[in-house]
């Protein structure tokens, strides 16, 4: 499932990288959430029926247990979410479609401490052992990219012109 998970985001970042050059952040943000409404949607009707409930794992459980109608504040919540969610994507669009993915993605990195702050502050969890060196190896490849890139710009600056 996380790998799933990334390969999905990459796949996000390069086709709005390849399509910003035509399209605007606002139509970009706009097929990313079409896009999230129907993979959501179709999974919603393929697995929302509780019929795959049958895992030990409490994540698995949690994932493929019956879908329920939200109450009337958790309602309200979700659409909440759904537009902050929204000018993420927007945020997030416009930023790849204007500047380098090795100058952008860096700034996401500030999703890893947040998220460590917010799971213990609202779920009393703390990262374990796996979770630490999950953390580690992508915040060590976003160090690598910045660096790859800066020794990049450095030799295209230095390097001779040909006549």
């Amino acid at each position: 499932m996380p790998l799933l998970a990334a390969l999905g985001y990459a796949t996000l970042h390069t086709m709005t990288r390849r399509i910003g050059t035509t399209e605007n952040a606002t139509a970009m943000a706009f097929y990313i959430q079409v896009s999230f409404i129907l993979v959501s949607g179709v999974a919603g009707i393929a697995f929302g029926n509780g019929q795959f409930e049958t895992f030990d794992h409490p994540s698995m459980e949690f994932l493929f247990r019956a879908w329920v109608w939200p109450a009337g504040f958790d309602l309200a919540l979700i659409a909440l979410l759904g537009v902050t969610s929204a000018l993420g994507g927007f945020s997030i669009s416009n930023a790849y479609r204007r500047s380098e993915a090795a100058y952008v993605a860096p700034f996401e990195y500030a999703a890893m401490p947040l998220a460590v702050v917010w799971g213990l502050a609202v779920f009393g969890e703390w990262p374990d052992l796996f979770a630490w060196l999950g953390i580690a190896l992508i915040l060590a490849s976003g160090l690598v990219l910045i660096w790859r890139e800066t020794l990049a710009n450095n030799r295209a600056r230095v390097a001779p012109k040909r006549l």
